[in-house]
């Protein structure tokens, strides 16, 4: 995916380079999903079978920790 050559996308790469986003976020709404808990387990786990994405966005604080985000080296396109 591009970045937009914008402000706002190179300020996103600088803070995503820098390690100050480092998380990521996605927005959906659930069309289908299970939930199992093993046995003796406190927590359920919850498995998503079928969404419809609505947003991934880089943040800085997430929802789920153990998501993350980089920046790969691509060069830009002339137009």
């Amino acid at each position: 995916m591009d970045v937009a050559e914008t402000q706002a996308g190179n300020d996103a790469l600088v803070s995503i380079r820098r390690g100050d986003v480092d998380d990521m976020s996605f927005g959906f709404v659930t069309i289908e999903d299970e939930w199992t808990q093993e046995a003796g387990g406190k927590e359920a786990i919850r498995t998503l079978k079928k969404v419809r994405l609505l947003d991934v966005s880089p943040v800085a604080f997430a929802a789920y920790p153990s998501t993350d985000v980089a920046v790969r080296y691509r060069p830009r396109r002339s137009t």
